[in-house]
């Protein structure tokens, strides 16, 4: 036992008319809710002369129309948000890794001046050495 679903209803002038339509959307787009106004109907509108209404027959096209286009815009809004995502996360991936390389080239560059200093240290205690030598000698 399947429950009728009423998700359409039908007003004219802001008058509501009904929402058990059979026909007025598709069985596939039975998901969808909605109201329809219209202007073109007369305000007393009977069951067979809605049926037989060609505004009603105009109404059912471009409500197809607009349900299926309003689905493929939000199908191209969904793949550009993912696809800039993606770009996001690439971005974020490269600047780690820039980081990363960064930080190892900053290490290696801390190493070099180390060791540039510790032949400077190097340096003064042999020069230190020397000339204590030398004293030492010139003293003797």
């Amino acid at each position: 036992l399947q429950t009728k679903q009423n998700n359409l209803r039908l007003y004219v002038r802001r008058v509501f008319i009904s929402d058990e339509f059979d026909d007025l959307m598709p069985r596939y787009l039975s998901f969808i809710r909605g109201v329809v106004d219209s202007e073109d109907l007369p305000l007393n509108v009977s069951r067979e002369m809605l049926q037989q209404s060609r505004v009603l027959k105009v109404i059912k096209k471009k409500l197809v129309s607009k349900a299926l286009d309003m689905m493929k815009k939000m199908a191209e809004s969904e793949e550009r948000a993912v696809e800039s995502e993606e770009e996001e996360e690439e971005a974020e991936e490269e600047a780690a890794k820039a980081e990363a390389e960064g930080k190892e080239a900053a290490e290696e560059e801390e190493e070099e001046e180390d060791n540039v200093l510790f032949v400077r240290r190097e340096t003064r205690v042999s020069l230190l050495e020397s000339a204590t030598v030398r004293s030492c000698a010139s003293a003797e």
